[in-house]
């Protein structure tokens, strides 16, 4: 079996984005008056095989906060999805 992993990494709320803040202000500019918040993220998909959802999850837990993601100033958040 093969699970696909999908981790979407955003900045933290308190976090001040400043490309976020020019493009919320860019859409404003040009007659986007009615968002009420945006938000850039990344995603990455990872496939792992023969593995199960456990083990899935915590590799992908341990990649997100040795690598992948800067845990000061990033959230991350982790789907899996099966495949046969």
């Amino acid at each position: 079996m093969i699970i696909d992993v999908i981790i979407d990494i955003f900045p933290k709320k308190e976090v001040l984005n400043p490309e976020t803040e020019a493009i919320k202000k860019t859409l404003s500019n040009l007659g986007y008056k009615n968002i009420d918040e945006l938000i850039l993220s990344k995603q990455i998909k990872l496939s792992f095989k023969n593995l199960n959802e456990e083990d899935c999850l915590y590799q992908s837990k341990l990649m997100c906060n040795q690598i992948l993601v800067n845990t000061n100033i990033q959230d991350y958040e982790i789907s899996l999805l099966k495949k046969d």
